[in-house]
């Protein structure tokens, strides 16, 4: 080496420098790979999960700024292919758990520039109770999620589950090729993983873990009479692993199990019972097996399933979620526990459907667009300035005695509705299946029958006898402005209008506008309905539904 001079430069060392730039830069896009997959791994997603009364579904719908994430509903007597909306999120969570009529939701803590993790938030949201009137579940808060305590933000999910009544779930380490960085082990609050964490009423509290756990390759949490955890331990033979279950005392109990944890993606219990699907990836199947006992039941062998497949259990049936074909909707595959074999498969959609598609809307452009063509042709005067001859002895009806006789009509067009549809009467009356508030036309096809015939023996009715059943019982009819038997061409207006309020009650608030109590149906039909007069004067009472 001489000294004051430049050492040479060797091609062999250049090149050997340029190589460790290449390995190092290779590593760092490992990592930096590793710690993407573990945030945005797609077998953690959920896609279905149920309490065992209550389903629960996660649908990701594009909208022009971002991508949305719906939380669907699907009750226990909801129709059978449609699930209700019972939350928005800004993302699809990492787990989420369901216990006690309750949705538990945990989104993934981001990564800081400094190496460290937000917390993860958590919101649950809760189907409250089913009102049999309305046929609809009812959410607290209508239908917003609140907030509860956040987690450590840090390593991954490893498992969601209940104890009771009190949701735990269970924080683990990346996968063992981001081990090396010790940034994305942790919250940046220096908590140590795998950690488990219990939900009481003053927040999270930690659970101590079985001491054999921290040399864990891969962990699982599961549910059952009590939360089962599976390790795969280190020095294990491949294709094993442990089970150890936290019993009453806070101890946990171990037993060996003869498949690998890093298998499971998910676990569900059912009677009482813990069963767990396992995925094959080089197979790419899915076998769904009974944990009792510490021994592993096979039920079912090489199920058609992704990894983003789900067990859920609802009511009496244990089903195998995934996603359909199209991404657009939970394909439920029922499990027969006693053959062993894959049941009958049903797809389950979204109720909200594109505004194209929602039958109320398209309603009430008909309708209102019918309400304003009939203005158009017929062009009425100015209610003001309407002169009104009433027959001797008789006075404007006044509000109560023509909502008594809508009503009195209305009951032999339920009758019928109820006995051409065979469903009960009272369904027909059902507030829920009023045509403003579905959103598809089979969902209103009885109230809507009702109405019809509703408007039909009504128009026969004033045409042959100047009055219908409701208003012979209310002893009142329809006239003519100038108090003589309305024209049928009046009849067929006024009744055609009636409909269209029947469809969009809030028409019916055009009689408060007017002294002679003129619905549309009047105003368009230059007609009036009459009482006998002497009980009481025009405007004694406030203006109601169109008679």
């Amino acid at each position: 080496m001489f000294v004051g001079s430049e050492p040479s430069k060797s091609p062999v060392c250049s090149r050997g420098r340029a190589a460790h730039r290449v390995a190092a830069l290779l590593a760092a896009l490992l990592l930096i790979a590793a710690g993407a997959w573990a945030q945005d791994d797609p077998a953690a997603q959920p896609v279905a999960l149920s309490d065992g009364t209550h389903l629960w579904l996660f649908e990701t719908t594009a909208s022009p700024d971002s991508r949305r994430v719906l939380v669907l509903h699907h009750g226990p007597f909801h129709d059978p292919d449609t699930a209700a909306q019972a939350s928005l999120t800004e993302e699809m969570p990492e787990a989420a758990v369901a216990v006690d009529a309750r949705l538990y939701c945990f989104f993934r803590g981001r990564l800081n520039p400094d190496g460290t993790f937000t917390n993860r938030s958590v919101s649950t949201v809760r189907a409250e109770s089913w009102d049999p009137r309305a046929r609809a579940w009812v959410y607290e808060p209508s239908p917003r999620a609140r907030t509860v305590a956040d987690l450590p933000g840090g390593g991954r999910v490893a498992g969601v589950a209940a104890e009771g009544r009190d949701p735990l779930v269970l924080l683990a380490p990346l996968p063992p090729l981001g081990q090396h960085d010790a940034a994305l082990q942790g919250s940046g609050a220096g908590a140590a993983l795998p950690a488990l964490y219990r939900l009481r009423p003053g927040g999270w509290e930690q659970v101590p873990l079985p001491a054999d756990s921290s040399r864990s390759s891969h962990l699982v949490l599961a549910p059952g009479e009590r939360p089962i955890i599976f390790a795969d331990l280190d020095g294990e033979s491949a294709g094993a692993c442990t089970a150890f279950t936290l019993g009453e005392d806070g101890e946990w109990t171990s037993q060996e199990a003869d498949f690998s944890a890093s298998r499971v993606i998910s676990a569900a219990l059912h009677d009482g019972q813990t069963f767990l699907a396992l995925y094959d990836p080089g197979a790419r199947r899915t076998d769904v097996l009974l944990w009792r006992n510490g021994r592993a039941y096979p039920i079912v062998t090489g199920a058609a399933a992704t990894r983003t497949a789900r067990l859920v259990s609802s009511e009496s049936t244990l089903a195998l979620a995934d996603l359909t074909a199209d991404r657009a909707g939970i394909v439920l595959t029922a499990i027969d526990i006693s053959k062993g074999a894959m049941g009958e498969t049903r797809e389950i959609r979204r109720r909200l459907a594109p505004a194209f598609q929602d039958f109320s809307l398209l309603l009430l452009v008909g309708t209102m667009l019918v309400a304003f063509l009939l203005f158009f042709i017929l062009r009425p005067g100015d209610p003001a300035r309407v002169t009104v001859a009433l027959p001797a002895g008789t006075q404007i009806a006044e509000p109560r005695r023509r909502l008594a006789a809508l009503l009195i009509d209305l009951l032999p067009a339920a009758i019928l509705a109820s006995l051409i549809l065979r469903v009960p009467f009272l369904e027909v009356f059902s507030l829920a299946r009023l045509p403003m508030r579905v959103d598809r036309l089979e969902e209103t096809m009885p109230m809507l029958l009702m109405l019809l015939l509703c408007a039909g023996h009504c128009t026969l009715s004033e045409l042959v006898w100047g009055r219908t059943l409701g208003k012979a019982i209310m002893e009142c009819a329809v006239v003519g402005i100038d108090g003589k038997p309305a024209r049928p061409l009046a009849i067929l207006v006024r009744n055609t209008m009636k409909l269209v309020a029947l469809l969009v009650p809030v028409l019916f608030l055009f009689v408060y506008i007017n002294q002679y109590r003129q619905a549309l149906g009047d105003l368009l039909g230059r007609t009036v309905v009459i009482a006998p007069a002497g009980e009481a004067r025009p405007g004694d009472a406030p203006p109601d539904e169109d008679r």
